[in-house]
């Protein structure tokens, strides 16, 4: 079971960032919310197979809109997830601080 909220750090092209992901899922469907930087961004219609798990959500940045795919696992209490941007890659690693 992957649900629950995670403290994550972000390192990210423009620098590290701290936030917060809740992930839900129903059968093999994903969705939840991330929390940077005092912005919500949440997502839904992603997927998850045993421990890995992919979505999209789009984010808004300096730059304008982006949308990113993400790529994740999640073993135990520890996340960690990756992602291209048009502006270079994202990486993700969290400890989950609830289990619904």
């Amino acid at each position: 079971m992957i649900d629950g909220k995670y403290a994550i750090a972000l390192q990210t092209p423009i620098g590290s960032m701290r936030g917060s992901i809740t992930l839900v899922t129903s059968e093999e469907k994903l969705s939840g919310i991330l929390e940077v930087n005092g912005s919500r961004y949440p997502f839904s219609g992603g997927s998850v197979h045993g421990e890995r798990c992919s979505f999209s959500s789009d984010f808004n940045t300096a730059f304008g809109r982006i949308r990113v795919n993400i790529n994740g696992t999640v073993h135990d209490d520890l996340f960690k997830a990756s992602g291209n941007t048009p502006m270079g890659m994202i990486t993700a690693v969290g400890h989950r601080n609830s289990k619904p």
